[in-house]
């Protein structure tokens, strides 16, 4: 909701985004090397354990919201049909991220571990 309002409220939501998700990575880097079994139910139809794929996925929507944040910063004028294309990679990128147990299952790695 901040990054749709003015700028400087916008670089308040990038800036908390790229925290929360290194915070989030960082507490499943720890729990995943204490060898802990946690169950991730946030994204995805069945959830699974969690594992460095779920911090690696949390790295990377933190680079895209710090992308964002040093776009918001530099300013400029926004293209409508660049505005578009954005959105829809945005939203390909939210699909991959949602879906990303789906996606390790459906591809021979099973998400919370059971063949």
């Amino acid at each position: 909701m901040l990054l749709l309002v003015p700028r400087v409220t916008a670089t308040i939501g990038y800036a908390t985004a790229v925290a929360l998700l290194l915070v989030f990575a960082a507490g499943i880097v720890r729990a995943v090397r204490a060898g802990r079994r946690v169950t991730c139910r946030c994204f995805g139809a069945t959830g699974g354990d969690l594992t460095t794929a779920h911090a690696a996925r949390n790295v990377a929507l933190a680079l895209l919201a710090l992308a964002g944040l040093a776009a918001n910063v530099a300013g400029g004028s926004v293209d409508a049909a660049a505005a578009v294309v954005a959105a829809g990679v945005g939203l390909l990128v939210a699909l991959v991220a949602i879906r990303l147990d789906d996606l390790l299952y459906l591809f021979g790695r099973p998400a919370n571990g059971r063949p």
